[in-house]
């Protein structure tokens, strides 16, 4: 697996410790991963073994560790942060960052190999995805189901007006659902992440 920084080829060592993002791309299929590491030469090398991810381990099981690049993206300088737990908040929102910029989130791209939106730790504290969707059960509760059968009506009688019918109504509401999950991500608003994610997938059922 070649290893790259500033778009040329370089050996990582032992002695020259490197923090920050490093990108994993398939040059066969051009699937993406994107990681982090306080050790870049520790991480390269755990990942020529094994990865934790699975999207990523298949990739590499499929066309092998040659057919793939590492890539630093982005150095952090560790000295400049006070103490670990504000490196790794730095490492964290960087992370988030290049996964939305990359798009290489799984369910947002066929090409993502990352299974969350980024921002996680070893150390168990959970990714904001995780955050979201903790609230899960809330949904199952009888009048949670019936706030969100009055927003489902609401929500497609002010599309139907919008685009008056049209025959593709249908690729159209999905592309509305789409941006009211990015804006309740963003907002780490739970509820509403979890109903439109619903919402999606009742609509992708219909025929």
């Amino acid at each position: 697996m070649r290893c790259i920084l500033n778009n040329n080829t370089i050996i990582l060592t032992k002695e020259k410790v490197i923090c920050g993002i490093y990108k994993i791309e398939c040059i066969i299929t051009g699937c993406i991963y994107i990681g982090y590491t306080v050790n870049m030469y520790t991480r390269y090398n755990t990942h020529k073994r094994r990865s934790d991810s699975v999207g990523l381990t298949e990739s590499l099981q499929q066309y092998g560790c040659d057919n793939h690049t590492f890539e630093i993206i982005h150095i952090v300088e560790k000295d400049k942060f006070k103490s670990k737990k504000d490196l790794v908040n730095e490492l964290d929102r960087l992370e988030i960052q290049y996964i939305k910029k990359y798009n290489s989130y799984y369910k947002d791209n066929f090409k993502g190999l990352n299974r969350t939106f980024g921002g996680g730790t070893k150390s168990g504290r959970p990714t904001k995805a995780e955050k979201l969707i903790k609230t899960n059960e809330e949904l199952k509760t009888s009048k949670r189901l019936k706030k969100e059968d009055d927003k489902i009506g609401i929500f497609i009688e002010k599309l139907d007006k919008k685009f008056e019918n049209s025959i593709d109504f249908k690729t159209k509401l999905i592309n509305e659902i789409n941006i009211e999950i990015k804006t309740a991500f963003d907002k780490m608003d739970a509820n509403s992440y979890l109903f439109y994610n619903k919402f999606k997938d009742m609509v992708l059922n219909l025929k």
